[in-house]
């Protein structure tokens, strides 16, 4: 009796210590592993992308035996003019990303485009391409937020994304998304805009700000329920901008800060002492692209 309880122990013990050995050695693997889309896959994104939905960039030195870390996403409004955007990207193809970037001033009166079509579009391309799983990090500027997310959100939260959602910056965002927002961003654009006449600076500001009511105003409430959304409060968050900034609200930005802390989200903040709207990379780029990578890393745990 006592043999075969002897027995029976060292049985037990032996599948214990196995399934620890096993347990660890899968969180071993899945700590190293490296999510990664192949260089052929990127070439047929590229490829498939109509360029009046997003534009699908990889490093100059891509060769076949490339594979990248991950992708990141990054959107904005018309106030942000092509190529602004790739230049933007320039630091995480770098690091080995590859990356999509979207704004609504590639094409004119590009407004008339759905935002949800054009993200729906991208995330079809990306699914059908990519046959294992892979790390995205939206990276969103001011009305970028309101115009793009809500689509992202949309289509990551479908149980059978080959897409994972690991983090997202928010760039002097999110905006109010209210006619308060409209006749903010039509001084910024009229003052800013150093055109010679008038007309030039109000041809420069009527397309964003129709853009700003159509995929901005109008979409005020997808924006709130994505923000204020369980599925947000388990990705974490980076929230970037300047406290005198006069294009944005920034109590409404710590006001949605505040209540995902409330919520146990991790967010990351870091404020700017000037008013420049979208262009702190420009002034503190070293600052900046710390403050970014170390959020990558760390929070967002890829391996860059």
């Amino acid at each position: 009796m006592l043999r075969t309880k002897g027995a029976a122990m060292k049985g037990m013990l032996y599948v214990g210590q196995r399934l620890l050995a096993n347990r660890r050695d899968f969180i071993i693997r899945y700590q190293t592993r490296t999510f990664a889309l192949t260089y052929e896959a990127g070439e047929r994104i590229k490829k498939q992308l109509d360029y009046r939905d997003a534009r699908f960039l990889t490093p100059k030195d891509a060769n076949p035996s490339t594979k990248y870390r991950g992708i990141i996403i990054l959107a904005a409004g018309p106030i942000c003019k092509y190529p602004a955007l790739e230049v933007f990207a320039l630091p995480y193809l770098e690091s080995g990303l590859a990356a999509i970037t979207m704004n609504n001033s590639v094409v004119p009166f590009a407004f008339c485009t759905p935002a949800d079509r054009r993200m729906s579009r991208v995330f079809e391309v990306l699914s059908s391409n990519i046959s294992e799983p892979c790390p995205l990090v939206t990276k969103m500027y001011c009305s970028g937020i309101p115009t793009y997310f809500p689509s992202v959100v949309h289509q990551l939260s479908q149980p059978n994304s080959k897409l994972k959602l690991v983090g997202t910056i928010f760039d002097s965002g999110p905006p109010l998304t209210h006619y308060i927002d409209v006749i903010r961003a039509s001084r910024y654009f009229t003052l800013q805009n150093r055109y010679p006449t008038w007309f030039h600076r109000i041809r420069e500001a009527i397309v964003p700000l129709l853009c700003l009511y159509v995929n901005g105003a109008r979409k005020s409430g997808a924006l709130q329920n994505t923000l204020y959304s369980p599925f947000l409060q388990s990705i974490p968050q980076l929230y970037m901008y300047s406290t005198k900034d006069i294009c944005i609200d920034c109590n409404y930005i710590a006001k949605v800060i505040n209540y995902q802390r409330q919520h146990k989200a991790d967010v990351t903040t870091h404020t700017f002492d000037d008013g420049i709207h979208m262009l702190a990379r420009t002034k503190y780029p070293e600052v900046y692209d710390n403050v970014v990578f170390r959020f990558l890393r760390t929070n967002c745990n890829l391996p860059i």
